[in-house]
């Protein structure tokens, strides 16, 4: 591997690693609890940047097996991909519910206690 493609592989690791924690995020014992929105949004901005960061491997490593119309469309579609975790991954930190776990309300408890829900 030539020096000047070291920094971006090593980008590409790091957001291969993020998406890995997206979406392990849910099955943590902090956000086991959270809502289906926060469960959803973690596991779907994960696989975009795991899709993602392989779609931008192939193309930075593997570019010369590539047809021209191949190339096109892996650069689209992991472009839109890099979008797609981008925005996931802010709407997560931005939400309340990731720096405050939801607990589960003390009605819900109850109810699940007497066996009628």
């Amino acid at each position: 591997m030539r020096a000047d493609l070291a920094g971006v592989a090593i980008g590409l690791f790091g957001i291969a690693v993020v998406g890995i924690w997206l979406v392990a995020l849910p099955w943590t014992r902090k956000y086991r609890r959270s809502s289906r929105w926060f469960r959803d949004v973690a596991v779907a901005g994960g696989l975009a940047a795991l899709l993602s960061s392989g779609g931008h491997s192939l193309l930075l490593f593997r570019a010369h097996h590539l047809s021209r119309v191949t190339f096109i469309e892996l650069q689209i579609i992991s472009f839109v991909l890099g979008g797609m975790w981008m925005g996931f991954l802010f709407s997560l930190l931005f939400s309340a519910e990731f720096w405050e776990p939801r607990r589960p309300s003390h009605w819900r408890t109850h109810m699940l206690r007497k066996r009628q829900v």
